[in-house]
């Protein structure tokens, strides 16, 4: 079985079975997580629409800063 047939059997691969696999499988799994996950990130609006920093988080805009 390789890792392309067992991604699209949608059969979930145990760490023993991971281990057992050639790098390049393993390389081809990781290849392929990486891209659902970019084209996720990518699409939904729910993970990317928040903000890192609130409006008195950054350096020089908070109260308890003083200035350099």
């Amino acid at each position: 079985m390789t890792a392309l047939h067992s991604n699209v059997s949608g059969h979930r691969l145990t760490a023993k079975e991971i281990r057992r696999l050639s790098a390049a499988e393993r390389d081809a799994i990781l290849v392929a997580a990486a891209d659902q996950a970019a084209k996720e990130y990518r699409t939904d609006p729910q993970l990317t629409a928040t903000e890192a920093f609130g409006d008195k988080d950054l350096h020089g805009q908070s109260a308890n800063t003083t200035a350099r």
